[in-house]
């Protein structure tokens, strides 16, 4: 079970939150900030974001955990998200998610992610 969250909040700053977890285990706890990086990809998506479009094609989470290793996870949308009217714009995608431990265990599956355009 995972959570990642980065907000891009301009100038460098960033508010991020992470949860790892494997097999019961946390692996990383909630709000350590450094141990996140998120960067969306494909169809000329930028980072940071500025605005809603282009929809990127996917993502990659990375969590740092330090003595724990790294872990990397790849997303892959499939299809465009319809816009939805909350804030600027929110995209939510179903799709595969790939990844596991860097030099471990891999796993697939399916998943659920977003994309908000709000001011925070």
């Amino acid at each position: 079970m995972w959570t990642a969250i980065e907000a891009y909040k301009g100038e460098g700053d960033f508010f991020k939150n992470s949860c790892l977890t494997l097999n019961g285990k946390v692996i990383i706890p909630c709000f350590d900030e450094n141990s996140l990086f998120i960067r969306p990809w494909g169809n000329g998506t930028e980072y940071p974001p500025k605005g809603f479009d282009p929809q990127p094609l996917g993502a990659t989470i990375v969590y740092d955990a330090g003595k724990g290793g790294k872990y990397e996870f790849n997303l892959t949308n499939h299809g465009n998200s319809p816009r939805m009217a909350i804030g600027k714009g929110l995209a939510k995608w179903f799709g595969s998610v790939e990844g596991g431990k860097v030099g471990g265990e891999k796993y697939q599956g399916s998943g659920m992610f977003e994309w908000l355009d709000l001011a925070i």
